[in-house]
């Protein structure tokens, strides 16, 4: 590839990306204007918005993005050389690019003065209100954050490992997403651990599956233990401390 088309390609991920983060924005966003306008539980609404993004999803495989040359299948067509993300050092760019922006969360959240304020509102929104602080503002802005995050998430998950769309990408990712936020709290290297742990033990039960011949969703079985396991030595280890 030339310097050009290197060129080009930088430019289409850069724009792939941020139409992920605006879209992911976009419906974070939504989520948080039901939590604040129509008292809608942040948890119930987003969780069910996965749904309805999923539906359209499939709606855009089985017509628009429909690859034609898919043997019937409903994927899109697969993503250009000069837009995939690949690997340096033997980790993936995405996995880095991740680290950064958890760090980057990090940092404004208990280094700048919203961070503070967002911690507040999250925390205990009556005392915020109360205090002065906008509760309704505050939350839109860290739900279209949110999304923006999870949203850039996806193209980079699309642009890195998956290389196109397909049905049942994102299926689970809504609820593993949710129990490592519940599990985190307001810690943000406490939430990255735990979908790394929740990654490892899906991606490592595959091979298991096979080999002693447990049902698909064994998978799951294994993520769920883990999780009570994890919140249990947290509840202990808070208590004796």
């Amino acid at each position: 590839m030339s310097m050009g088309d290197a060129g080009v390609g930088i430019i289409g991920i850069i724009i792939v990306l941020l139409s992920g983060a605006l879209a992911g924005g976009a419906w974070g966003y939504l989520c948080a204007v039901l939590k604040t306008e129509f008292h809608a539980p942040e948890t119930v609404s987003t969780l069910l918005a996965n749904f309805i993004a999923a539906d359209i999803m499939l709606y855009l495989l089985y017509s628009p993005w429909k690859d034609p040359d898919g043997s019937g299948q409903p994927q899109s067509k697969p993503i250009a050389a000069d837009l995939r993300i690949t690997t340096t050092v033997g980790l993936p760019i995405t996995f880095v690019i991740v680290i950064v922006i958890a760090m980057a969360v990090w940092a404004l959240l208990n280094k700048s003065q919203w961070g503070f304020a967002a911690r507040v509102v999250g925390s205990n929104p009556v005392a915020a209100f109360r205090g002065g602080l906008s509760v309704s503002r505050y939350a839109h802005s860290a739900m279209l954050l949110g999304g923006a995050i999870a949203g850039l998430g996806g193209a980079l998950n699309v642009l890195g490992a998956e290389g196109q769309l397909r049905p049942g990408l994102t299926t689970t990712f809504g609820f593993i997403a949710f129990l490592a936020a519940f599990i985190a709290g307001a810690s943000v290297w406490k939430g990255v651990m735990y979908s790394i742990v929740a990654a490892a033990v899906l991606v490592g039960s595959n091979p298991l599956q096979l080999r002693a011949g447990l049902d698909g969703n064994a998978s799951y079985v294994l993520l769920g233990v883990t999780c009570l396991a994890i919140v249990v030595i947290s509840r202990k280890m808070g208590r004796a401390s």
